[in-house]
């Protein structure tokens, strides 16, 4: 089977330890554990072959899958032995989450041909994979399933109520896969409203509230909270604006410079509720990928006045890398920023939450405005220059640097580790064909976390 990759890239196979990295610390950091589970499902994943030759016969699922069946054993007997963790449930969650994983990789792929590399296609089936199963763990841990599994203590109601949501989201994009004949008329919207019953429903037996109502307390608990909140819409206000205002002019073509403007209202977005409400900001930061979610959704499906419509917003922005079916980019710069915040078994303000704000925010940002106007000396085979790379270190540096003063100890270690961070980061920025919105982030956060 041939999978038709996003042209002008390279395969991007390397990608596919990014989230390994990234959980290894907050393994040892955390002890047994939640991140020990979903570092043990991610190692499964990375190194299972998941590219079939003909993933849809149904007659050689099984003898292509007895690896991973084999693979999975020793993590879950590991686990099992020294963490007293139930067996049958870890083994079925390594089992289970890597077919899953397998299944998912070569859909995207066969499914979506020219979105996503090798190695990007690999890292959403990845996170989404480890998602489901961290969603399955903390509602079975609210719900006192009765066997021995990493129980999620103390799981804050916006973490349920997110869950639910995206989950639910997932969910509708799946039933909406597999049943072609939902995605016109009024089917499509009978299923999004079945659905939407189905969270609300799921709302009120986890919460045991009215999920508006919730939500309405939830948003105006204190006044910092308030301003948040009126910051983030005020940000948004004038993202839809901007939008607007460029889809008026006749036949133009955003610029690499126009589309770093979202960059900047991303960074105005995350860097308060970073340091002010995190809890806030995983929330918020979930809806809005739902909403982005179900924007694509109805931009592929082509629903009536809405679907046409986005599709005109978006086309002007769209870049060298917006070659497939799917419109990603916009996804991608909210998922890099979002995921350090997702990722970070933290409950307080940590540079590491600021990966993806300092490396595409500001860095990616920065080399794109310094090799615009400065930008002479090109990487080899490659649009990038070197004194684009080199106001994105000196950017990274100082932010890197200014952030690091903040709540951190000012040691030579934290020092290195910024500026190893920074250097590989500009550098990967400037050589790789993978979509920068993406990988930068996961890069940068697995030097940050070990601070």
């Amino acid at each position: 089977m041939e999978y038709k990759i996003r042209t002008n890239a390279g395969y991007g196979f390397w990608c596919y330890i990014l989230l390994l990295f990234c959980l290894f610390p907050f393994m040892i950091r955390n002890g047994p554990g939640i991140y020990t589970l979903l570092f043990n499902v991610c190692l499964c994943c990375c190194l299972t072959p998941v590219f079939k030759e003909n993933p849809r016969k149904i007659s050689s699922w099984l003898r292509e899958n007895v690896p991973i069946m084999m693979l999975s054993l020793p993590p879950s007997l590991f686990m099992s032995y020294f963490f007293a963790y139930n067996f049958l449930f870890t083994y079925s969650s390594c089992v289970l989450g890597v077919l899953y994983y397998s299944h998912l990789v070569n859909k995207l792929l066969l499914d979506c041909p020219g979105s996503f590399t090798y190695g990007e296609a690999q890292i959403i089936s990845q996170g989404v994979t480890l998602f489901l199963l961290h969603s399955v763990i903390t509602l079975l841990s609210k719900l006192h399933a009765p066997f021995n599994f990493p129980v999620i203590k103390a799981i804050p109601e916006s973490v349920l109520c997110l869950q639910i949501l995206l989950l639910g989201t997932f969910l509708l994009v799946h039933v909406l896969c597999i049943y072609p004949n939902l995605r016109q008329g009024i089917k499509f919207f009978f299923c999004c409203i079945i659905f939407s019953c189905i969270m609300m429903l799921m709302w009120q037996v986890i919460l045991n509230k009215n999920i508006f109502v919730w939500m309405w307390l939830y948003c105006l608990r204190n006044r910092k909270r308030v301003i948040l909140l009126l910051w983030w819409l005020m940000s948004t206000f004038a993202a839809v604006i901007f939008v607007v205002w460029v889809n008026q002019k006749p036949n133009y073509k955003a610029s690499t410079l126009a589309r770093k403007y979202f960059h900047l209202i991303v960074c105005v977005v995350y860097i308060p509720g970073i340091l002010y409400d995190l809890d806030f900001l995983r929330l918020a930061s979930g809806i809005a990928l739902t909403a982005f979610i179900v924007l694509e959704m109805f931009r592929i499906l082509k629903i009536p006045l809405i679907g046409p419509a986005i599709e005109d917003a978006f086309r002007v922005f769209l870049d060298e890398k917006d070659t497939g079916v799917l419109i990603l980019t916009n996804i991608y710069l909210l998922l890099g920023c979002s995921s350090s915040v997702w990722l970070a078994g933290v409950k307080k303000y940590h540079i590491c939450l600021l990966s993806g704000i300092i490396s595409v925010g500001l860095g990616d940002t920065a080399a794109s405005v310094g090799g615009t106007f400065f930008g002479k000396h090109h990487w080899k085979s490659s649009k990038k220059t070197y004194e684009g790379t080199i106001c994105a270190v000196i950017v990274q540096l100082v932010a890197s640097l200014y952030f690091l003063s903040i709540g951190h100890v000012w040691s030579t270690f934290n020092i290195v580790v910024v500026i190893l961070a920074v250097l590989f980061t500009s550098l990967l920025e400037a050589l790789t064909s993978q979509v920068d919105n993406l990988i930068l982030p996961l890069f940068m956060f697995s030097f940050f976390c070990w601070i």
